[in-house]
């Protein structure tokens, strides 16, 4: 329960303007990736389809899977005793870490990679309304 209330109730005494800058970076990243996509699968829209409503769909998706991720990993960081990070050292030196301590750890961290790497565009193609194959 540890974990979950770490990651539901920020200090947010801790936050200082390095912190906020790093957020505002990571925000502006993921939109350009978002918009990046956005204009190479616009072309597959159909003229019937809706902007603002594939908009609020795929934000409300984005923040629903991070919402759960963040269930997910934090309290099993806290099980495991593991230190929080941010960032990349996240994805590429925590969660190897969790997944280590755990039974098959090895496999589902591979397959937590490729679902990573596969997922946006699997998920932009299905909620956006394209015709993507």
């Amino acid at each position: 329960m540890e974990g979950v209330l770490y990651f539901l109730k920020p200090d947010f005494s801790k936050l200082t303007s390095a912190g906020l800058l790093y957020a505002l970076g990571q925000s502006f990243f993921a939109l350009s990736l978002g918009v990046t996509a956005m204009l190479t699968y616009a072309s597959y829209l159909d003229k019937k389809t809706n902007l603002v409503q594939s908009g609020i769909s795929i934000v409300a998706m984005n923040i629903s899977v991070s919402i759960m991720a963040g269930l997910a990993i934090f309290p099993a960081m806290s099980a495991f005793n593991i230190q929080s990070e941010g960032g990349p050292s996240l994805l590429f030196i925590v969660l190897p870490q969790l997944f280590d301590k755990m039974p098959f750890g090895t496999i589902f961290y591979i397959l937590f990679l490729l679902l990573f790497l596969f997922c946006d565009g699997h998920f932009f193609c299905r909620y956006a309304g394209n015709q993507c194959g």
